[in-house]
């Protein structure tokens, strides 16, 4: 777990001024690269319109999470002891892949703002990430998501999981953010 935690930028939240400019402008920044094994992962930064407590309260409310991630189908939390919440969770993949679950082992470090995952049990072959919170000017919150998802379809090439992971890392940010702007609309 230590390793996921080091794997994290130094720079939180990001000094860059150009990443902190493509930020102010609503844009989800996003970077490739591979792990260890040349599998694609992928971190995903990007502001929340509301306040560091707010954020973190939905963020770490996993039972709601198909309310903000369109990928997830299900998600309900299985235990709580301490800082470790285990999570089954139901993914959908695109047709013709059929929906995967994975049970997920949540670590969360609440005065840090930050919460780590790996994969218990499930369909999905691997799964592990980091996410981070920090506050912004304008009583914001910035976000930083970094993580593997491995669905574990044999015929699936690395170039194509890349592709997916392109594709999804944006949502990772764009579905809570759309989800706080909501329900701040609507005086939730």
């Amino acid at each position: 777990m230590q390793w996921l935690l080091a794997a994290l930028p130094l720079l939180f939240p990001p000094a860059d001024p150009q990443v902190v400019r493509r930020l102010e402008a609503r844009e989800i920044v996003v970077e490739l690269h591979r792990d260890e094994d040349g599998f694609p992962e992928g971190t995903s930064t990007g502001l929340l319109g509301a306040p560091l407590q707010r954020a973190w309260e939905v963020l770490t409310d996993f039972d709601a999470y198909s309310q903000y991630y369109t990928g997830i189908h299900r998600s309900e939390v299985r235990r709580r002891s301490g800082n470790q919440v285990l999570v089954h969770m139901v993914i959908d993949f695109p047709w013709p892949m059929p929906d995967r679950w994975v049970l997920l082992d949540f670590r969360l470090d609440e005065a840090g703002r930050r919460f780590t995952w790996t994969r218990l049990d499930g369909t999905v072959k691997r799964y592990r990430g980091a996410l981070r919170l920090a506050p912004w000017p304008g009583n914001r919150t910035v976000m930083e998501f970094d993580g593997l998802i491995d669905p574990g379809f044999p015929f699936l090439p690395n170039w194509l999981m890349a592709y997916f992971t392109a594709q999804s890392l944006p949502g990772i940010v764009s579905g809570p953010r759309d989800y706080l702007d909501r329900t701040a609309r609507s005086g939730m």
